[in-house]
């Protein structure tokens, strides 16, 4: 081989070393299958309550999901589809990121959590930018064992009956025995409490002697031991005494918990406001509910395996706020904030008889990690109780896109959760910074939507490329040999003779 044609192979495989291998990740980073990124291994953030363990090889998807012979048939095909969907994925061409991940135990990455994870719970950056619109895919469902907590509203309002002759209360009882399936799934359990000027027991007894059923008779017996519905409204201290000392004391309730290794989920189901009197208005409330949702947040605290979540379901009449958000982050409450234009009316026989406190609803399910429901009709509650028993996963996949240009040096790309709980964690991307091939093929429901999502291309494409570069790189080692030859051939000179005249 001459000289020019070892140059010029030896120039063609630094660029593939320089290509492939991100001199500053060398160590660590790993390929990602199908392209010539390397991926660098996860960083949690410090304060982070929860391992965000995102599987970046399939070394790590086999240790996830070592029985090959469990895996989900409605989502895969088989155990190897499962591993192929675990891996990271991305695409230069579209800017296309996808990574899977699971949540576990701070102190033991091995220890996966079942979790009622939803999309409003995460947030994704790429290069410390929000990205506004990704996807996030749930799989492995499980169910998971919870206790829910019903605080139902025994109030003076809810012995009115409507023009069947049938009381709000006879509703709500009725709505929840409908609901059995959802909330006495196989592995939960219920507690019921009342709440008026009180709170206690179906039967008046002291909150610390509930003892949660677990099946649809109990639930029943339960029910209809409320009677005579009566008081004023003490909705905010309900929820404090149900998310506190309830949980955090020596109760029947605290020890099912404990001995179930369950997580307990709050419901608080009401028709009006939070008054004690009668000439109470509404922007007195205003310092009451911003007491409520310090020691919400207190409760929000705990380890997540012991972290109450909040519903609020309000129903029986219209918002008197409608279209309000609950701010995010937020527990200061002004008189202006909670009530409107409504911060000098009454609550009882004026605010009350038409319409329901959403502002308060929204505001304590948004600080208690859950969701509020406003049902103007009794008869939805039963569809809002069904929403309060979140579906559980074991493991997620994060899907999102960003102008290619973003793929042209190493980035970051970092998965957020708030709300549910506070976790947070990174892993470093390396793209070749030569070429990457072959470009991903369109998925089949990336084809539905215009091709957003691809998947990795087969080999062959990318041989389609750089065998034609290879071989362009032969031809000019020998074209420029032949060139010579050929140049002296046609222009070669006498050679002059060594000898001397003489």
């Amino acid at each position: 081989m001459n000289t020019s044609l070892r140059h010029l192979f030896g120039l063609f495989a630094a660029m593939l070393v320089a290509g492939c291998v991100d001199p500053m990740s060398a160590e660590t980073a790993v390929p990602i299958d199908g392209t010539t990124y390397r991926i660098s291994p996860p960083v949690v953030t410090e304060g982070s309550e929860l391992t965000v363990d995102i599987m970046r090889d399939i070394r790590r998807c086999k240790q996830v999901f070592s029985n090959p012979d469990r895996y989900d048939a409605n989502a895969f095909e088989s155990h190897e589809d499962r591993l192929e969907r675990c891996l990271p994925r991305v695409d230069r061409a579209s800017g296309q990121v996808e990574l899977s991940f699971r949540l576990a135990q701070r102190d033991n990455a091995n220890r996966g959590l079942i979790l009622p994870l939803q999309k409003d719970h995460v947030r994704v950056r790429h290069m410390e930018r929000e990205v506004p619109h990704f996807e996030l895919e749930r799989y492995g469902r499980a169910d998971a064992g919870q206790l829910f907590i019903l605080l139902v509203d025994a109030t003076h309002t809810m012995g009115l009956a409507d023009s069947q002759g049938i009381t709000r209360l006879q509703r709500v009882i009725n709505a929840i025995l409908g609901a059995k399936n959802t909330i006495l799934a196989p592995g939960s359990a219920v507690a019921v409490l009342r709440y008026g000027t009180e709170i206690s027991g179906t039967a008046g007894q002291p909150i610390s002697e509930v003892v949660p059923v677990t099946t649809a008779a109990e639930l029943k017996a339960e029910l209809e031991a409320i009677k005579n519905p009566r008081g004023f409204t003490e909705l905010y201290g309900a929820v404090s005494q149900a998310v506190g000392p309830l949980l955090d004391a020596d109760t029947a309730i605290s020890r099912f918990l404990s001995e179930r290794d369950m997580q307990p989920t709050v419901v608080l189901l009401t028709d009006g406001f939070n008054n004690r009197h009668r000439r109470e208005r509404c922007g007195d409330n205003a310092p009451k509910l911003a007491d409520t949702l310090q020691n919400l947040r207190a409760a929000r605290q705990k380890p997540p395996s012991q972290r109450p979540v909040l519903y609020t379901v309000g129903f029986g009449a219209p918002p008197f706020r409608p279209g309000w958000v609950a701010p995010k982050d937020d527990i200061s409450v002004t008189p202006e904030q909670l009530c409107g234009e409504f911060v000098h009316n009454f609550i009882d026989g004026e605010l009350d008889a038409v319409s329901i406190d959403n502002v308060s609803l929204l505001w304590l399910a948004e600080v208690g990690g859950g969701e509020g429901f406003i049902k103007p009709h009794v008869g939805q509650i039963r569809e809002a109780l069904a929403d309060t028993a979140p579906q559980r996963f074991t493991w997620y996949r994060v899907k999102y896109r960003v102008d290619p240009f973003y793929h042209r040096s190493s980035f970051n790309s970092r998965i957020v959760l708030t709300q549910f709980v506070a976790a947070d964690a990174s892993v470093m991307i390396h793209p070749s910074p030569w070429f990457d091939v072959p470009t991903g093929l369109p998925t089949e429901e990336g084809a539905e939507e215009g091709a957003r999502w691809v998947k990795p291309g087969d080999i062959r494409r990318a041989t389609s490329f750089t065998v034609p570069l290879l071989g362009g790189f032969i031809v000019l080692g020998f074209l420029g040999s032949a060139l010579f030859n050929t140049r002296r051939a046609l222009f070669r000179r006498a050679k002059r003779s060594s000898k001397k005249k003489k």
